[in-house]
């Protein structure tokens, strides 16, 4: 299919201009999941802090007759080192993914006969010019150099089991790393030469030369201001997120100080048991049950305060979106506010989706904790949270919904968001947001023409 030649509004035919080009849906799911689990990673982070706050609580003798940080949260700790793990691996792999189709699509855009003056944005240029692999790599390399050790540790305790499983994780992170060296790296390469040989260097310079120029001229000008644009929606929606992640860290750190009160002398070990429930009198005993709802009550708060102020910042960004699509229309409209076209022009994962993603994992590692130990081998475990079972199993459910609808809201994102950036990009170019350290190589893509780096 040949890819549409039509020009911005204005421009100079021979005046070389930005565009977006369009990705397949492998790289579009590649996008959305790096996205997804950054977020899902951030929640995992505050489930982390609301343990260790607990366990130093707990350690610093401020919970009355509690030795170690509780059963639940040994649980949930790992848990969370299992989708921590998950994470520092399938983000790495989403990276490569996203690079190795982002070079394809602009190769493929390239052969149907792409406008040589339209260079691809510098958003897909950094996909192109960078090694796309180093991150995989270096986690395959974290896997090489345990599994050695691990092998030796093994030989050391003559357990063959354990050996025979860390020669095939050596071997098949070798066997990855090789292939990603000498034929995926290649390969990628070539494809950045059919990328130079098509957009010429006039054709980027003059593109960043359009950019810088019109970004300079907006100074001098009176900017259209877009209805809906400066909702306080917005500031409402990040308001009630952050609240509801403090409402909800509140619920969790009372719910494990009940837990530390209502069974007395428990121990976080290997091996180690939740002690019976203390004696206490009718009195304090109430105060404790209704230090349990309070809890369980601030939890569900602080889930749907988050989740209402995703929703209001869903709705902000769709009245964005859709008053930037009426200016694009409106051949008279000047060029909005810059901080406007840099979240609507660059792919940017969804506020909904991060918030989703974030709670998510939050919600889903200590379910799948309590929902262990009422369905596990220890029978005194399994009588002690039989009550919990149900709650645990609608928590893991919730969890896991979050996660999904994290997920497709990023990819809807992506994929509906696109001709809205390419409008933007070719009539208000704005350059990309500026990185912290401008003398890192990395960030060049981010400053400068790079396509023809290290060719």
């Amino acid at each position: 299919m040949t890819v549409p030649q039509t020009r911005p509004p204005g421009v100079d035919p021979h005046q070389g201009y930005w565009r977006e080009y369009r990705v397949g849906p492998v790289t579009e799911a590649a996008y959305a999941v790096g996205s997804t689990l950054v977020a899902a990673a951030v929640g995992l982070t505050a489930g982390f802090a609301a343990i260790l706050l607990i366990a130093l609580l707990g350690e610093q003798g401020l919970v009355p007759e509690a030795s170690s940080i509780d059963l639940v949260a040994r649980s949930a700790m790992g848990w969370l080192v299992a989708f921590a793990y998950l994470c520092a691996v399938a983000v790495p792999v989403a990276l490569s993914v996203r690079a190795v189709g982002v070079s394809r699509s602009l190769v493929r855009a390239a052969d149907d006969g792409a406008e040589p003056l339209a260079a691809p944005h510098p958003a897909q240029v950094e996909q192109v010019v960078l090694p796309p692999h180093l991150a995989l790599l270096v986690v395959l390399g974290g896997h090489v150099a345990l599994g050695l050790l691990a092998m030796v540790a093994a030989v050391v305790d003559d357990e063959p089991r354990i050996l025979r499983v860390c020669v095939g994780v050596v071997l098949v992170s070798a066997a990855l790393a090789a292939w990603l060296l000498l034929v995926s790296r290649p390969a990628h390469r070539r494809r950045q030469r059919r990328v130079a040989e098509h957009w010429s260097a006039h054709a980027e310079q003059s593109a960043w030369g359009a950019a810088r120029k019109a970004v300079r001229a907006a100074g001098e000008r009176p900017r259209t201001v877009l209805r809906g644009t400066e909702d306080p929606q917005v500031r409402r929606g990040w308001l009630l997120v952050a609240a509801g992640a403090v409402v909800g860290c509140l619920g969790c750190t009372l719910l494990e100080l009940f837990l530390f009160v209502q069974y007395p002398g428990s121990v976080a070990r290997p091996g180690g048991r939740l002690q019976d429930r203390g004696d206490f009198s009718d009195g304090a005993q109430a105060v404790l049950d209704g230090a349990l709802w309070v809890a369980v009550t601030l939890g569900l708060a602080g889930i749907l305060l988050a989740a209402a102020g995703g929703l209001l910042l869903f709705r902000a960004r769709a009245t964005e979106r859709a008053e930037l699509s009426r200016a694009l229309d409106d051949v008279t409209a000047t060029r909005p506010d810059d901080a406007l076209l840099q979240r609507h022009g660059e792919r940017r994962p969804s506020d909904l989706g991060q918030v989703a993603a974030a709670l998510g994992s939050f919600v889903l590692v200590p379910a799948l904790a309590v929902l262990q130990l009422a369905t596990g081998d220890d029978a005194d475990h399994r009588e002690l949270f039989a009550g919990l079972q149900d709650a645990a199993t609608a928590g893991v459910v919730l969890g896991a919904v979050l996660l999904f609808v994290g997920l497709v809201a990023n990819a809807v994102a992506g994929v509906r968001g696109h001709a809205l950036r390419d409008r933007l990009q070719r009539r208000w170019p704005t350059l990309p947001r500026p990185p912290e350290d401008r003398k890192n190589p990395r960030h060049a893509p981010r400053t400068k023409p790079t396509l023809r780096r290290g060719l």
